[in-house]
């Protein structure tokens, strides 16, 4: 069995930042969990009361719910 030298701050960091990845993702599948379904005639309802949302888009996430 081969071993692994690393110092204790660099596998803090990995560790934290695994975590972190980790819980990004699971709270992005619980906020579109929480998203109630809209349907298409309240979609329109909305759209002629606010307008189309912009094409604008900050970034992109893709998750398997």
């Amino acid at each position: 069995m081969e071993t692994i030298s690393v110092q204790k701050d660099e596998l803090f960091k990995l560790i934290k930042t695994a975590v972190k990845e980790s819980m990004e993702i699971e709270f992005m599948k619980l906020r579109a969990s929480l998203i109630p379904y809209v349907s298409d005639e309240e979609q329109t309802d909305i759209e002629n009361l606010y307008g189309k949302p912009s094409n604008e888009v900050a970034y992109t996430t893709y998750l398997e719910i």
